[in-house]
């Protein structure tokens, strides 16, 4: 017995070819109920975005540190971001940025909306 996987039939030596119900696919893909491939989401490549915005985060001359976070399954992911200001400069412009340019252009990356916010400013202490 082997397995034709560009015609994705069960070939047995002692008779005709029978159809099988599953595709052999890679572990990366995942098909709909319509048989298209679709990529499967993977948690480390939301680690490194989530890390990559960090970093982008961090590049803002007002911010301390941050650290995002992206949890949930496609469809319902969520973003949690702590990030620190530096005191003496009004931050409405940094929050502003962050919550609606930075993150908008985390969800382009990802190829879809977040469902839930969870983002928490703190101004550092002076001293």
């Amino acid at each position: 017995m082997s397995i034709d996987s560009t015609s994705s039939e069960l070939l047995d030596d002692s008779g005709p070819p029978r159809q099988v119900n599953s595709e052999v696919s890679s572990p990366e893909e995942v098909h709909d109920a319509g048989g298209e491939s679709t990529a499967a989401p993977d948690p480390a490549h939301y680690d490194l975005i989530a890390k990559a915005a960090s970093a982008g985060i961090m590049s803002h001359r007002q911010v301390e540190s941050a650290v995002v976070e992206i949890s949930g399954a496609p469809g319902s992911l969520a973003v949690h971001l702590r990030c620190t200001l530096i005191p003496n400069e009004d931050p409405t412009h940094a929050i502003d940025h962050i919550s609606q340019e930075l993150l908008a252009d985390v969800e382009k990356i990802l190829g879809e909306a977040f469902v839930s916010h969870d983002l928490n400013f703190t101004v550092a202490h002076c001293g």
